[in-house]
């Protein structure tokens, strides 16, 4: 049975068994209707785009294999200078420590010269036997002197260099931190992209293994066009002022019709003047028309 959605209801039952026929196949006429379109790729083409796939594929694994490497050298630099930069500021605080203490050690020795050393160095000289030791004297005590201020001047310089030294790791550090970052961004992106190549040659491999049976679809398909195409080409022939429905409800009160046609009403009317090898077989299911010539 073929049943239709309730329409409003229309004068005579021949115009309503001409509306139901029409909304019926006017579906099948745009189905039917002769379309572009595009042809399914030969075995060959997919095999060429197969190909294809695979040596892209394998560039991309070349490709991601570098960029591992160097995004492998660029870890192991940083992990290098994080090191650097430990040991450098290990020796910075004890260079810190070294200067605090000679800095306390020249503070005690102004301090000692500025209460009673001036009076202690005099009677160091004061004490010499002759001139000659008096010259020893304070050549020594001019030694003692600039020592204590070279060694504090030495250990400023030195930590001055530290610092200059732990300034140009940090720089390196954050020069190899930003490459490392544009270098793991280059991974991932590549990584994606070989992941999607992957994921068409999957997809090209069942498309290739599978041809076969497109291919068949495909020609049964077009064989089956013509048959819709002379079906539909039965309509202007169909004896419209004689249509009439299986079965008829009419709701004279919601003004409303439901008409139902049987399978073999339906098919005897396509069927309509032509001759017995050209007939077709009609059957109806849910969502779909099966059309079957049996002398095809």
């Amino acid at each position: 049975m073929f049943g239709l959605a309730p329409v409003k209801a229309p004068p005579s039952k021949a115009i309503l068994s001409i509306l139901i026929v029409v909304l019926f196949l006017f579906p099948l006429v745009l189905q039917a209707a002769p379309v572009d379109q595009p042809s399914l790729p030969t075995a060959a083409e997919q095999e060429q785009l197969q190909e294809q796939l695979m040596a892209e594929i394998l560039s991309l694994d070349t490709h991601l294999a570098a960029l591992k490497r160097e995004e492998a050298r660029a870890r192991q630099r940083l992990e290098e200078l994080q090191q650097e930069l430990n040991l450098n500021q290990q020796e910075k605080e004890n260079l810190i420590r070294a200067v605090q203490a000679a800095q306390a050690n020249v503070t005690l020795w102004l301090r000692f010269l500025a209460e009673d050393g001036a009076l202690t160095y005099l009677d160091v000289l004061l004490g010499a036997v002759d001139l000659t030791d008096f010259l020893q004297r304070l050549d020594l005590v001019a030694v003692l002197i600039e020592s204590n201020i070279n060694r504090l001047e030495q250990r400023k310089e030195l930590l001055a260099t530290v610092s200059a030294q732990e300034q140009m790791l940090t720089v390196q550090q954050n020069e190899i931190s930003t490459i490392y970052k544009a270098i793991a961004e280059s991974v991932a992106a590549a990584e994606k992209l070989r992941q999607s190549r992957a994921r068409a040659l999957a997809e090209a491999e069942r498309t290739l293994a599978d041809f076969d049976s497109v291919a068949a679809l495909s020609q049964a398909w077009e064989a089956i066009l013509p048959d819709l195409d002379h079906l539909i080409g039965q309509l202007p022939n169909l004896p419209w002022e004689s249509l009439q429905p299986d079965s008829l409800e009419v709701n004279y009160f919601l003004r409303t019709a439901f008409l139902t046609y049987n399978q073999p009403s339906l098919a005897a009317l396509l069927n309509t003047g032509l001759p017995a090898n050209q007939q077709s077989e009609i059957q109806f299911s849910a969502g779909k028309l099966v059309l079957n010539r049996p002398s095809v």
